[in-house]
């Protein structure tokens, strides 16, 4: 499900202000998504804003607000954060292999106590960019593909299968992503 212009212009201008200000530090991720994925070549900056129960970013407070817009608009009662995290990535262009190879799931269902629809994924574009989102039906096969515009907010259920891309034309692509428990 996808919502757009989530977020009042003020908190959209913060929130792309402060992830975009020189004064935020990004951390270098040889890998995406699994240890071996450095032999493909794809890589990202990260901003851990919430982890393991706690705030681990100053970032936090105001990317937290995603959550209470998402819940205003789609009446969805949030019981918990799994972890909040930011997501710079550039350009790349990508081959097939590649692409494949950044399919994941948020909650893997194998390490997760049931039940297990009780986890969604929120993904918040913090700028207009391709590099476009993939989900994937149950067989594999694309369903559905999300170019990012700013301040429009994509939300499925955790344990379905999703892909990345790099941006090809822009610089940058800027995310927010949350994985939230819910009532």
């Amino acid at each position: 499900m996808i919502i757009q212009n989530i977020l009042p212009d003020s908190l959209k201008k913060h929130i792309y202000n402060s992830f975009n200000s020189h004064d935020t530090p990004w951390y270098f991720n040889e890998t995406i998504n699994y240890p071996n994925e450095e032999e493909i070549g794809t890589y990202q900056f990260t901003h851990k804003l919430f982890e393991n129960n706690a705030e681990i970013s100053s970032l936090f407070p105001i990317a937290r607000n995603i959550i209470y817009f998402f819940e205003k608009e789609t009446n969805i009662r949030v019981k918990g954060i799994h972890r909040v995290k930011a997501n710079l990535t550039t350009k790349q262009n990508l081959n097939d292999i590649q692409i494949e190879k950044l399919k994941h799931q948020d909650v893997q269902i194998d390490f997760q106590e049931p039940p297990y629809e009780n986890f969604l994924s929120l993904i918040y574009y913090v700028n207009d960019s391709d590099g476009d989102t993939i989900i994937y039906a149950d067989g594999g096969e694309e369903e559905e593909r999300i170019t990012p515009q700013a301040n429009t907010l994509l939300y499925f259920n955790s344990s379905k299968w999703h892909a990345g891309l790099f941006p090809t034309q822009h610089k940058k692509r800027i995310v927010i992503n949350f994985i939230v428990a819910l009532y």
